[in-house]
């Protein structure tokens, strides 16, 4: 009798995500979804994506921040198990890598419209090798474990590489405004904002690593990766035949004499 009186006081409510019954609360005690949730709006859905960027216990800006003040104890962190604190590294690293490559096209837009040098060589090889990243992530990950396997394994080597990727094209994005004024140095931009990255990547390196008996590692795969890097890209454009083509690159030596503008 007690029991059936107390039911009629509380509101019963099931969760929509996984049918577990609730007695009070906003939130789900077993999935944590939100209670009462009703037909999806457009409304509801662009609450969701800027909740996602700003919430202050896991969105994208203080992720950004952590791992410029604290990036060592994001990454350890995380391998830990404290996954729910932080933003997830595969979507920051598709979100960083999809704006970018949304946005850097207007850059030779904006080009053509005030130096009138319609630069479609530049234009088509960013337009072929925009998505080399993700061919290389895998390399630079199976490389740098190759060093530090006794310490943490791949997934864990994975998840670092999408955090400090993820950070680079971040900060990337922060910085396309300098192209406004500076447009016409937009090569030395482009180069400044290369070597800017390789800094950051092993900055990030240095972090999670540390002691300076192995900094010579970290700057031989920093160095190997930048090297990599454009071996792809020639090989996206110029196919497995890539030292026979039409820019003076027909040796090792002449590709990384190029790389390194030597």
């Amino acid at each position: 009798m007690k029991s059936a009186l107390l039911k009629q006081h509380l509101s019963i409510t099931s969760c929509a995500n996984c049918g577990a019954t609730q007695t009070s609360g906003h939130f789900c005690s077993q999935c944590g979804q939100k209670l009462g949730t009703a037909q999806l709006t457009l409304k509801e859905l662009l609450h969701e994506l800027w909740h996602s960027l700003t919430h202050a216990d896991k969105g994208i800006f203080k992720l950004v921040k952590e791992l410029f003040l604290q990036p060592k104890l994001v990454y350890t962190s995380y391998f830990k198990g404290q996954r729910k604190k932080y933003f997830s590294p595969v979507l920051f690293f598709i979100l960083t890598a999809g704006i970018l490559t949304i946005l850097y096209p207007y850059v030779f837009d904006y080009e053509d419209q005030i130096t009138h040098r319609h630069n479609e060589w530049g234009r088509e090889i960013y337009h072929f090798t925009k998505y080399r990243a993700l061919l290389l992530l895998p390399f630079q990950a199976l490389l740098t474990w190759l060093f530090f396997y006794k310490r943490y394994n791949l997934a864990e080597i994975t998840v670092f590489w999408l955090y400090t990727l993820g950070l680079t094209y971040a900060i990337r994005i922060l910085l396309l405004p300098l192209y406004i004024p500076l447009i016409s140095y937009k090569g030395i931009l482009d180069d400044s904002f290369t070597i800017l990255s390789s800094f950051i990547i092993l900055w990030q390196m240095t972090m999670l690593f540390g002691r300076v008996s192995n900094l010579g590692w970290l700057l031989l795969i920093v160095n190997l990766s930048y090297i990599l890097d454009f071996v792809f890209q020639l090989y996206i454009i110029f196919g497995f035949h890539f030292f026979n083509n039409t820019i003076g690159i027909n040796s090792w030596y002449d590709l990384i004499k190029i790389r390194y503008s030597l």
